[in-house]
């Protein structure tokens, strides 16, 4: 029950995170951004923070003309990469809190997984969902949700149950086996 609690915890942390990032730097008009106690408005002045914070790294004063922010074309690259690293990261992060995952030497290989579905092959997950009809946001949302999938995966957090597994099914040992000695395998002779 925990690991399923956990799996929810982390895909809507990376879910929310995604969707609200993405919308926000579509729809962001930074000279009037919304209130910061609405959702839009939560994540438009995270990634005004960002942007500052990145501005002041890079040694530029973060300016605002006409609505528009300083070096954007820069930014948003940065941005756009960043928001499909970190946001999946962060919901196995909180996965593999809540469920209490050891995971030792196996800890990379869920930041592969992050890794590679940021460079252009995450449009192999991404498209599907835009030809289906989901907007943008909505689209990046959805392959978060699958690349996470693909991290709980990749440290067997989840497996097969036994009573599903094809070497313990009726059909392949008779049904008169498993009805009789309670279970999928027959009995030892």
């Amino acid at each position: 029950m925990r690991k399923s609690l956990a799996i929810g915890a982390g895909a809507t942390l990376a879910t929310v995170l995604t969707h609200g990032l993405v919308y926000s730097g579509m729809t962001l008009d930074a000279s009037k951004p919304l209130p910061p106690s609405t959702y839009q408005g939560f994540f438009e002045h995270a990634l005004l923070a960002i942007w500052r914070f990145w501005s002041h790294a890079h040694g530029w004063e973060p300016t605002i003309n006409h609505s528009q922010l300083s070096h954007v074309e820069e930014f948003g690259g940065f941005f756009g990469l960043a928001t499909l690293l970190v946001c999946p990261l962060l919901g196995f992060f909180l996965f593999s809190l809540a469920s209490r995952l050891r995971m030792s030497w196996r800890w990379w290989k869920p930041l592969a997984i992050a890794i590679v579905f940021t460079t252009p092959l995450q449009q192999v997950i991404r498209h599907p969902f835009l030809s289906a009809g989901l907007n943008e946001p909505l689209a990046e949302a959805a392959r978060t949700v699958v690349v996470f999938a693909l991290m709980v995966w990749s440290v067997s957090a989840t497996h097969i149950p036994a009573w599903w597994r094809p070497e313990s099914s009726p059909s392949q040992s008779g049904l008169a086996p498993a009805l009789f000695h309670g279970g999928g395998r027959p009995a030892q002779e």
